[in-house]
């Protein structure tokens, strides 16, 4: 996508850091209100950017989370998936701030 273009990928990386947070929020706070149509919403933004990251251990879990929110379904494991995914794409939204030096 962005081929070696260093300018893209920065601005890539800065719109991940800027935009994910208040998705992995709007994630949550769907998951605490048990709103079904907010978490496939929001899982269904996230997936693609996570993928796109290589996030390390979500891409399943979201894809999962959607599912289960398409179905209406709340199994004993989707708040560790939810979290899950919080925790790990937090992690790399702190690691691309270093590598990127992106304070904010």
């Amino acid at each position: 996508m962005t081929r070696g273009n260093e300018q893209l990928i920065a601005q890539s990386v800065s719109a991940f850091i800027e935009q994910t947070p208040e998705l992995l929020k709007k994630m949550q706070e769907a998951w605490e209100q048990q709103n079904f149509s907010e978490l496939r919403e929001s899982s269904h933004k996230l997936k693609p950017t996570l993928s796109y990251y290589g996030i390390p251990n979500v891409d399943e879990a979201i894809r999962r989370i959607e599912e289960y929110a398409e179905q209406q379904e709340w199994p004993a494991e989707l708040p560790g998936m939810i979290d899950q995914v919080i925790r790990h794409t937090n992690l790399a939204i702190h690691d691309l701030r270093m590598d990127f030096l992106i304070v904010n």
